[in-house]
């Protein structure tokens, strides 16, 4: 009977495993599959972000990679927790549509609000003897002066 212990790293590897898989569209563009992004705390308190690559169950250890594309291996026996860093994309194109969608509501109001005002259109009435006034001998009209 295994142990709790590799229970856990069993857990942890299936875990992992789960959240490398790629979705359906990046299988059929054919995109290679990328490292994990992770966040990882050690039995010393330390943590370190890291691009993880796999668990090794055999050898207890995990195989990451660090930002300048170094090799790292952790043993299992010193991390405490393993945190997946996702980035939130679909968080921030809500974010963005939301913003759009607002500004042109606000927009739209503030548009309707002025031409509410009573003195911020030209009333139709005041136009019309202007524009239909016929000309002066001169071709001058006395509302233009």
């Amino acid at each position: 009977m295994p142990s709790n212990v590799q229970l856990r790293y069993e857990a942890l590897a299936a875990a992992v495993e789960r959240a490398s898989r790629q979705s359906l569209l990046l299988k059929l563009v054919a995109l290679p599959a990328e490292p994990l992004p992770v966040r990882i705390e050690c039995l010393d308190g330390s943590t370190t972000e890291l691009a993880l690559l796999s668990v090794v169950l055999d050898g207890g250890e995990l195989v990451c990679r660090n930002g300048s594309g170094e090799s790292v291996t952790i043993p299992l026996g010193r991390v405490t927790a393993v945190w997946r860093r996702r980035l939130r994309a679909d968080r921030a194109l809500s974010l963005w549509l939301g913003m759009g969608i607002a500004g042109g509501a606000a927009g739209a109001i503030g548009i309707a609000w002025a031409w509410a005002l009573p003195g911020a259109r030209l009333e139709r009435s005041a136009l019309q003897p202007h524009l239909l006034q016929p000309a002066l001998s001169q071709g001058v009209c006395l509302q233009c002066r």
